[in-house]
């Protein structure tokens, strides 16, 4: 990874693109509408979040089914494959996949891990440190590990309002916030949920919502939580929406990868894959695309106080390159760098 102790030129700032120098504090990173002749130029969007990502089944080699219930549901083929691997094999798919992120500007992923305790704990064996991951727990169905994994975990991860009994989905999220810790959990995503369980779950982050009405949309918006969308890894199962509306509906939602047995963690990727898909349907500006993956999520993790590289940015170096430019062709010339400010 490059070092640079400050970039000028077109610069990602305040989900505007605007020109100037990025520089860091030692704490923060700060913009400047100077241009500096010491600095070298190019283009800088701040480091990635993938908002939504289930690392775990990374060292999946064979092709999921095509329905998404046969793929990831309770007793499904992830289930399947997650119950019989080794845990060796397990770790080295998650540091194979958690070292493609930080080579590709993922500097933060909200992690929703399965296998209840032991999940986090295979988790933990793996000793990643980059990028920063938010581990979401899933308790086990019988609730016996449910205390170890709220304690060891920043919330918890609900699999679909239809996966499970109410009483137990109830029971995890009222545990997790009287220990003041996140709820999470995915909605809508194969067919449309009910509103109602949901309002009584009273989630943070709200994953998927593809059959959600607009009504529900605005449900969600009004009670505080956070959507996120994977337009990549919903695709792989046949499913889809126009991700236009949430903006329609007041959300600017936050972008993740989902499961990377479905497609790699690629988080400049699935800002390409977005911005491409909207172009036929309800467009998204580039702007916004970019927002989703940097300056949004970035708001939610300082409001839960995650620590993360604040430093690492994107970088074309010598190119000024326009927020369309960077969404429809991401990948030509980029580097990833840390700001180092300087000394």
């Amino acid at each position: 990874m490059q070092t640079l102790p400050g970039i000028s030129g077109n610069i990602f700032w305040n989900g505007a693109m605007r020109r100037g120098t990025i520089l860091f504090d030692g704490k923060n990173l700060n913009f400047s509408e100077k241009l500096y002749d010491r600095f070298p130029r190019g283009t800088v969007i701040p480091g990635l979040i993938n908002a939504h990502i289930h690392i775990g089944d990374s060292f999946v080699g064979e092709e999921p089914p095509t329905d998404l219930k046969d793929a990831v549901g309770p007793g499904g083929f992830k289930y399947r494959m997650l119950q019989s691997v080794n845990g060796s094999v397990l770790r080295a798919g998650m540091k194979s996949a958690a070292g493609f992120m930080n080579s590709t500007g993922t500097v933060a992923a909200i992690d929703f891990r399965e296998n209840g305790i032991q999940g986090i704990r295979e988790f933990d064996r793996a000793r990643i440190r980059k990028p920063a991951f938010v581990t979401m727990g899933r308790p086990s169905q019988d609730l016996a590990d449910m205390e170890e994994v709220v304690s060891s975990s920043k919330g918890v991860a609900l699999s679909s309002v239809s996966d499970h009994d109410v009483d137990y989905m109830l029971t995890i999220a009222e545990r997790a916030r009287k220990s003041g810790k996140k709820v999470a959990i995915h909605f809508s995503e194969r067919s449309r949920e009910d509103m109602g369980i949901l309002k009584r779950i009273k989630p943070d982050l709200v994953i998927h919502c593809l059959f959600a009405t607009n009504s529900d949309l605005r449900e969600i918006r009004d009670m505080g939580a956070r959507i996120v969308i994977t337009p990549r890894s919903n695709l792989a199962y046949g499913l889809t929406t126009d991700y236009g509306r949430f903006q329609t509906q007041g959300i600017t939602p936050l972008l993740g990868t989902d499961n990377v047995m479905s497609v790699e963690p690629d988080m400049l990727s699935e800002m390409q894959f977005l911005y491409l898909l909207q172009r036929s349907r309800t467009g998204i500006v580039p702007e916004t695309v970019i927002k989703m993956a940097t300056s949004e999520p970035l708001n939610l993790l300082d409001a839960w106080n995650i620590s993360y590289s604040r430093n690492t940015v994107i970088y074309y170096p010598g190119v000024m390159r326009t927020p369309y430019e960077i969404v429809s062709r991401p990948h030509m010339g980029y580097r990833v760098a840390q700001i180092a400010g300087e000394r």
